[in-house]
């Protein structure tokens, strides 16, 4: 029977460090561009595309260091990323399994019955 193990992978510090200084960086950086797009245009069509834009920008700009202020500030930061593993190291190799379970069985170790058993068991699975 196959195991299945949660991986989830969360950012170090020095990631977090780097999203609270790029997105304080690109703050600032994209509110002084559309600024300057705002003041040098009097087009209320373009201006309401600026405005729009800055408002997404903002808001990608202010995720970014809120998520970096929560990985510096929490032990256990969110997770990034979330992957299920099948787990076929617990497994082994088939040949490897039931050589072991014959010399368990040469030496005495199990009964010939716990040794079909095992036996009918390891063959039964995926290969």
């Amino acid at each position: 029977m196959e195991k299945i193990k949660q991986i989830r992978v969360r950012p170090g510090k020095l990631n977090a460090v780097s999203l609270v200084i790029m997105g304080s960086i690109f703050l600032v950086f994209g509110t002084f561009l559309t600024g300057i797009g705002l003041a040098d245009n009097s087009d209320d069509s373009l201006r309401i595309a600026l405005w729009l834009f800055r408002i997404i920008w903002w808001a990608v700009c202010l995720s970014l260091i809120v998520y970096g202020l929560l990985t510096l500030l929490r032990k256990k930061p969110p997770a990034m990323l979330e992957l299920d593993i099948e787990d076929d190291a617990a497994q082994g190799d088939f040949e490897v399994r039931l050589r072991k379970l014959q010399a368990l069985r040469r030496e005495n170790l199990i009964s010939q019955q716990e040794y079909e058993l095992k036996r009918a068991e390891i063959m039964g699975e995926k290969w």
